[in-house]
């Protein structure tokens, strides 16, 4: 809601507030365009429009300072939990939630000041309230959502943090942190391992030396330096092999952490470097390569040399920086010639220190880098220079590479080193907060580098124990103090702490708000009924006394009755009683629920039917916070003690009580009877004598221990949604439908922790427009091993064998018959392929045999298998095909994948250059020649067909293309002397065109034969020397 003039809360304890819009910007329209052709080449194009939003706002919550916002709903998901137990998720969104404790120097929120200006936004000092930055509106209907928050207005940070399980030969630098994925990669010694950091868990580690590259790489257990990193598809690169001049860079799969790529020979020699949008930046040698370990730059011509090597880095305009103790250094390449090189002076700032890292964030469009030592991050504009810095950033000052990985979020850049946390708004460039972690460390052990885990909202440090991962800015069940809670409403109303006293309350309040404007009075009353208090004023100080105390003075009966003559009335007690029908027979509480998610529930309390006469039922609602014990216990003495204040009494005393007050339980004594009784009222008259009026009391009413009902809801944890790998294909045609253009594409859910997903295509990284969707997965894995090439792809494959490394699914074996009716067929790599054994060598790991190779036409691709290749199951739901223009034929474009309610930066591009292979025709066939006397060469194939191509008596195979037509290339090595056509599987190459092309009748002649596609031209070529 957003109501102008609304009251602001204020809490105690800790209690749900629905929060008040403050802030919006206006909703932000994405404008997607889904695009579909039919028939061949196209076809009448049709396209469907839909429209996204996001939003930038704040919320009002309560007054402040507060301890934390501990849980955030979205409407009513829960979109933050920083739950003291809670050590796996935190964040729905990561990092577009900020948090505001309302004290009173707090600054203006970055984000606000981004669209309205600096010095033009209040700092909302004495308020806590929330900023989302960008929110993604698909979740809530295109509408802001309905936010509120638990609040915790006192109380301390916890953390239950833990050493994860050790893995083998850990260093000291630690590793690299997958921020998209919540994986940590690391290399000791001689294993490489990984970490599943957000359910805690050492997923997978094993030696560096890996059998498939024994003979490239017999180095392989010789891991060196700080060359690593991790890419946006999350493979890990690692330098080896390293001699003073030299060394491999390693790629290994995310998956399986074999070996996948490798550079050889060598490359130059560089102790440091990092991956940084999927680039290897090498600072030793200022060499830059991409991900498939090929060099793309040579900075070496521009950039001086370093001792231990200055951080590099790329920015998006295509400069490269690099940062040294005393310069800052851009150069900006130039297709015209060598680029120029802009020089800036930075020993003002670093003190000569050189520089961890360096990076670009896109969020502010500015270079940072950071100092060990000083503990600084320098912000740098990119054109202009030093723009401002931060000091008491925790950065390591020496092992800690694990730091270096670490990368802004929104503006927001965590960090840890050591003992310490820190979050730095590099938009105002200020430090926001510093978490001391020596409290809550589960070892002594030294502490190194730490990088930020933006799920669990967690700082994962490496140790002389291993990795710790802290938990941070965890809240538990925190309750305040009833008596604190008594005297601040009082104070609140003007009394000074002098004139109460509260000393005697010693019970707990979960919570409560005071939701509206309200005499303090009206504020302290339902406390003091719920808790059973009664608050007096006695010679200008006030009071409050817990009702079921022992009685303070017996009053014998000559005392009774006491007059101003000093004479004994006749009446020395009147007694009056409620009627039983004027008393409740049931009593209903309705409250706060903490273990509901602070929603409302009802206990109650009721009294035996046939014991009583009256069947009056009274409800009372209160905003206090109460458990469903707490609540039936409650329930149970507000009912009884009903009945036992039915009994009224009235009498008066002489002068020598005046040291009675209302709220002292005293005992009367009469003829009859001892009554224990509580003073309402004590009047002192000019008669000298004390009127009072009392009620029955008995402190076995305020005794419960009933068990109260429907409490507790499910703990749903929050689901994290991290990239969902997009596999694109362009295949063969897979069906018959399929006889158009179109790519087909799958979607790589796990375990079904999503939806569905959206595949987004764009020609240039800016524009972007969803090309298709889907809600199933097949299964697909990655190759352990190589698939080795085959002589014939045209008979079963007996000799060859692969190893399945499965992410998703299981495999199995089927008959040959099975097989040969389409069961069990697969992509490996680009080659389809068929197995008839699938034989289960570990847990997710199948080794195939039996094969049937280049299935649909891709015997072309049975020679290119290497380690970590695509391997996706064809016959499962869950793969799709999305119509494409002939227009797009031999473009390159970009591809995205993004899972319901994913984080769009996470996603990496995924290149695809369209070949429109649906349509294009397999490589003839049984390609022979026969010369004539006169030395002409017949050169004739057979032509093979798309579809239909089973074998049926009487017929020939269909010609499935609109006609039959064919390109020959005449070669002399792979130089083309003549390209003949043919509208037959046949031609003739005369002895004319023989002598005209090669000066002589040739004996042998090379020859590639195309079978042509009237949308796309040429299919696949059938090379051979006839």
């Amino acid at each position: 809601t957003s109501t102008y003039g609304a009251p602001i809360p204020l809490v105690y304890g800790t209690m749900r507030i629905s929060g008040n819009v403050i802030w919006s910007t206006p909703l932000k329209e994405t404008r997607t365009v889904k695009k579909s052709s039919g028939g061949k080449g196209g076809g009448k194009k049709s396209s469907q429009t839909t429209y996204s939003y996001s939003v930038s706002f704040a919320v009002g919550l309560c007054v402040g300072p507060v301890a934390t916002v501990r849980r955030i709903w979205a409407d009513t998901k829960v979109i933050y939990d920083a739950t003291a137990g809670n050590t796996q998720a935190t964040e729905k969104y990561p990092g577009i939630i900020r948090i505001h404790r309302g004290e009173e120097n707090q600054e203006p929120d970055s984000t606000i000041e981004m669209h309205l200006g600096a010095g033009n936004v209040p700092a909302f000092r004495g308020l806590c309230y929330l900023v989302f930055t960008d929110l993604q509106l698909k979740d809530f209907a295109n509408r802001i959502p309905n936010i509120s928050a638990e609040v915790v207005a006192n109380g301390d940070m916890v953390s239950d943090a833990l050493i994860l399980p050790p893995a083998t030969t850990m260093t000291k630098e630690g590793g690299v942190l997958d921020q998209a994925r919540g994986t940590l990669i690391g290399t000791g010694s001689d294993h490489v391992y990984k970490y599943d950091v957000v359910n805690n868990r050492l997923v997978l580690q094993r030696g560096l030396a890996d059998p498939n590259w024994s003979g490239a790489f017999p180095g392989a257990n010789d891991v060196y330096g700080d060359v690593c990193g991790i890419d946006s598809q999350g493979y890990y690169y690692h330098a080896a092999d390293a001699y003073a001049v030299s060394m491999r860079l390693i790629k290994r799969h995310p998956d399986t952490l074999g070996i996948v790529a490798l550079t050889s020979p060598k490359v130059p020699f560089s102790v440091n470097g990092i991956v940084r949008r999927d680039k290897i930046f090498c600072y030793g040698s200022r060499r830059v390569y991409n991900t498939s370990l090929q060099e793309i730059a040579d900075l070496s011509d521009y950039f001086p040399s370093v001792t231990f090597g200055g951080p590099l880095c790329d920015d998006p305009n295509g400069n490269y920086w690099q940062v040294t103790g005393n310069f800052v250094r851009r150069y900006t390449p130039s297709a015209f010639g060598a680029g120029s090189v802009t020089e800036w002076s930075s020993t003002l700032w670093t003190g000569g220190e050189l520089p961890r890292t360096v990076f670009w964030d896109d969020f502010t469009g500015h270079i940072y880098f950071t100092l060990g030592m000083a503990k600084r991050v320098i912000k740098w504009h990119p054109e202009n220079g030093y723009v401002a810095h931060v000091d008491g950033v925790a950065i390591p000052a020496g092992f800690g590479y694990q730091s270096d990985s670490n990368l802004p979020i929104n503006g927001k850049f965590w960090s840890a080193a050591s003992f310490e946390a820190t979050l730095v708004d590099l938009v105002a460039m200020r430090l926001e907060r510093s978490i001391d972690l020596i409290p809550f460390r589960p070892s002594s052990a030294t502490h190194y580098g730490g990088a930020y885990e933006k799920f669990t909202h967690s700082a994962v440090i490496m140790t002389n124990d291993g990795q710790i991962k802290y938990p941070l800015e965890r809240y538990g069940n925190d309750a305040v103090a009833l008596s604190g809670a008594l005297s601040d409403i009082c104070q609140k109303a003007g009394m000074a702490p002098t004139s109460l006293i509260t000393s005697a309350v010693s019970q707990s309040l979960r919570g409560y708000v005071v939701s509206r404007r309200m005499a303090a009075r009206e504020a302290l009353e339902p406390l003091l009924g719920t808790y059973f208090i009664d608050a007096v004023e006695t010679d200008g100080i006030l009071r409050f006394v817990p009702r079921g105390g022992v009685s303070i003075a017996s009053i014998p009966r000559d005392d009774l009755g006491a007059s101003d003559s000093g004479q004994d009335e006749m009446v020395r007690l009147s007694e009056s009683r409620v009627q039983d029908v004027e008393l409740p027979q049931r009593l209903d509480i309705v409250h706060v629920d903490p273990t509901r998610d602070h929603q409302p529930n009802t206990q109650h309390a009721s009294r035996i039917n046939d014991a009583i006469i009256t069947r009056e039922k009274q409800t009372r609602e209160i905003s206090i916070s109460l458990t469903p014990d707490e609540a039936k216990q409650i329930a149970e003495r507000t009912l009884y003690n009903a009945w036992v204040e039915r009994n009224q009494y009235k009498f008066s005393l002489p002068p020598k009580w005046l040291r009675l007050d209302p709220t002292d339980i005293i005992t009367l004594n009469t003829e009859d009877a001892t009554l224990k009784v509580r003073l309402n009222r004590v009047d002192f008259g000019g008669n000298n004598v004390l009127s009072i009026e009392a009620v029955a009391e008995d402190e076995i009413v305020y005794l419960s221990t009933a068990a109260g009902a429907g409490g507790g809801l499910p703990a749903i944890p929050i689901a994290i949604t991290g990239p969902t790998p997009l596999f694109l294909m362009d295949l063969p045609m897979l069906r018959y439908e399929d006889d158009t253009l179109g790519v087909y594409y799958a979607f790589g859910f796990r375990d079904n922790t999503v939806s569905g997903a959206s595949m987004y295509r764009s020609p240039d990284e800016l524009a972007w427009e969803v090309l298709g969707t889907g809600n199933d997965g097949p299964t697909f894995g990655w190759a352990a091993t190589v698939l080795p090439n085959v002589a014939s792809p045209y008979v079963w494959d007996e000799a060859g064998k692969v190893q399945i490394a499965l992410t998703q699914g299981t495999l199995d074996s089927k008959t040959t018959l099975e097989v040969l009716n389409w069961a069990n067929i697969a992509l490996l790599g680009d080659e389809i392929i068929q197995w008839r054994n699938a034989d289960v060598l570990a847990s997710g790991l199948y080794e195939l045999s039996g094969l049937l190779r280049g299935r649909r036409g891709t015997e072309w691709a049975t020679g290119s298998h290497v380690i970590g290749e695509r391997f996706i199951l064809l016959s499962d739901d869950g793969v799709y095909r999305a119509p494409l223009p002939m227009t797009e034929i031999n473009r390159t474009a970009y591809y995205k994948g993004i899972a319901d309610g994913g984080n769009w930066d996470d996603a990496p591009s995924n290149i695809l250059v369209f070949k429109g292979n649906s349509l294009r025709c397999f490589a003839p066939v049984q390609v022979k020649g026969a010369r004539d006397g006169a030395g002409n060469l017949t050169i004739s194939w057979k032509r093979r067909t798309r579809w239909y191509g089973e074998w049926q008596d009487g017929v020939d195979a269909p010609l499935f293309e609109a006609a039959e037509s064919y390109e020959i290339e005449i070669l002399s090595g792979s130089t083309i002397k003549r390209t003949l056509t043919s509208t037959t599987p046949s031609l003739v190459y005369s002895a004319a065109d023989q002598v005209a092309d090669f000066g002589a009748s040739q004996g042998n002649v090379s020859v590639t034969i195309y079978q042509m596609n009237s949308v796309i031209g040429r299919g696949r070529g059938a090379s051979a020397t006839i």
